[in-house]
């Protein structure tokens, strides 16, 4: 009798690892992902609002911001003015963008980290490199 009581415990025990494992998985990757893309945002609006700063400024204001880009990028772009981050996620590679009233030209790094990156109003156009 007891030794079919601990037979019948470790089944119920097993059967609920077997749910609680991918559940607890799949929200610790899901997790992940919106930290990722928090980060992202966080990143081209920093940039974004620091370059709508020193185009009101004027003609040579500099200023030098730290932004982290995420784990899951796939690739950055400058483009007229937008500030583009491509993740990579579940769903296939997603978008984050943030959009300037200045022209923007220059480029961003496209691996994992933290990095300073300068801003200088050349003018005509919002000066990134980073």
């Amino acid at each position: 009798m007891k030794g079919q009581f601990a037979t019948e415990m470790l089944t119920i025990v097993v059967i609920g690892l077997f749910i609680i494992i991918p559940l607890f998985y799949f929200s610790l990757f899901h997790s992940s992902q919106a930290a990722s893309q928090i980060v992202a945002t966080d990143a081209v609006n920093s940039i974004a609002n620091t370059a709508d700063y020193l185009y009101s400024l004027g003609n040579q204001s500099a200023t030098t911001i730290i932004i982290k880009i995420p784990e899951s990028i796939v690739s950055t772009a400058i483009i007229n003015k937008t500030i583009l981050l491509k993740l990579q996620t579940t769903a296939g590679v997603q978008d984050v963008f943030a959009i300037t009233k200045a022209n923007i030209t220059g480029f961003l790094p496209n691996k994992t980290g933290d990095y300073q990156i300068k801003l200088q109003n050349l003018g005509n156009r919002i000066n990134i490199t980073g």
